[in-house]
């Protein structure tokens, strides 16, 4: 594609061929290619001056005068690409790779449409091709770790990103790209280390501090994990994930009262938000703020009506209020959504074994035991369990 300065098209370029012939005039092959060429040329030139839609239709025209012109195909599939007809894009580059196999660029811009399309397997081969024409080509090798993280292909996601740093990417979005892909792998120093990079490139991005942030969380470095998510919420004091993350942050460091106002932040941006929700009643029990917390579990519930994590913090929370058999209540709404909790079925059973009715409890801590065996060796070390433990419904079998 030309990148000339701006030339202007004459204006009667639109109504007829640049070579001023009218419309019932003779052509030969000869001016069919010139006309072919002027087309394109000016299609480039209307790129280049930021007139996507003038430059499609000029570079169309082209190709009605000559339909085997690769570059106009091409140059074609990357303006309608980025005008969003990402599907004619596919089928304009396919044409360029089809009159023309060794054109590395139109095997480039054929994967990235495809990978637009979700078709990532297509898009990989054709990134492989682009490859193999030119093994040097930075932005194909990052192009094609993108399409295998896409499909969960991590490890082979960090070799291509790699390989693109390795020859000369300076992008700090394929760095960041690295670090995710490292991350997805749980290799967290490797993460952390890409991050920094993006962030050498990129110091302001609130995501590429999000990102180390999380990488510094999976390490286990919380304060430093902190430091970053401060950083990143001064940057984009309006996003969400970050205000959660944080409050998430300083509640595993024990700063229970920072987190709960980091939660309230966090729902001012997204008061619909039941992890909030429910994250903020855990911070206000941790506080002796059960009233607050109890609210809180009711509105993480109000908009998530399955969310069985806030149905048995609500009960545990009742339980701790004296209030049983609303306690019951939740615990039952947390095994309803998920019957395999034997968290929920074993605090069912704490309020039935306190309220006498065992034969309901030894049924509840049964279920328990026949989802997780190893269910049965912690009841035993719970006093209120013990002597029910001894009941012949609960006996192991090769008693």
């Amino acid at each position: 594609m030309s990148h000339s300065s701006k030339p202007r098209l004459p204006p009667e370029a639109s109504t007829r061929p640049p070579t001023g012939r009218t419309p019932d005039s003779p052509s030969s092959p000869g001016d069919r290619l010139l006309d072919s060429l002027l087309y394109a040329e000016a299609g480039s030139a209307q790129f280049a001056a930021g007139d996507v839609d003038g430059a499609i239709r000029l570079w169309e025209q082209a190709l009605q005068h000559d339909p085997r012109r690769v570059d106009a195909w091409v140059d074609l599939g990357r303006a309608r690409r980025l005008a969003g007809r990402t599907r004619e894009a596919a089928e304009s580059l396919r044409r360029a790779v089809d009159l023309d196999p060794a054109r590395s660029d139109g095997w480039l811009e054929l994967a990235r449409s495809l990978q637009d399309l979700g078709e990532n397997s297509d898009a990989r081969s054709a990134y492989h091709r682009a490859l193999e024409l030119r093994p040097d080509l930075a932005e194909a090798w990052s192009s094609l770790g993108a399409a295998a993280e896409a499909e969960g292909r991590h490890e082979e996601a960090v070799c291509c990103y790699r390989r693109s740093i390795e020859l000369g990417c300076v992008d700090a979005d394929v760095w960041c790209s690295l670090g995710n892909a490292c991350a997805a792998l749980s290799r967290f120093e490797d993460a952390a280390g890409a991050y920094g990079h993006a962030l050498d490139a990129e110091p302001t991005s609130p995501r590429f501090w999000f990102n180390l942030a999380y990488a510094r969380a999976g390490l286990g470095q919380l304060e430093a994990a902190l430091q970053a998510y401060r950083r990143s919420v001064e940057l984009a004091p309006e996003d969400h994930a970050t205000w959660y993350n944080l409050a998430g942050t300083l509640a595993d460091l024990g700063r229970a009262e920072e987190a709960a106002r980091a939660y309230r932040v966090a729902l001012g941006l997204r008061p619909d938000d039941p992890l909030s929700w429910n994250n903020l009643g855990n911070a206000l029990v941790q506080l002796d703020r059960q009233h607050e917390a109890l609210a809180c579990y009711r509105k993480a519930v109000e908009f998530r009506p399955d969310y069985d994590a806030a149905w048995n913090n609500l009960g545990v929370a009742l339980d701790d209020l004296g209030e049983s058999e609303r306690a019951l209540e939740a615990y039952s709404r947390a095994v309803h959504a998920r019957p395999h909790g034997t968290t929920y079925l074993v605090n069912q059973a704490s309020v039935l074994v306190r309220t006498g009715r065992r034969a309901e409890a030894v049924e509840r801590l049964a279920s328990a035991i026949r989802i997780d065996p190893d269910v049965r060796g912690v009841l035993s070390g719970l006093a209120e369990f013990r002597e029910l433990l001894r009941d012949p419904g609960l006996r192991p079998q090769d008693e």
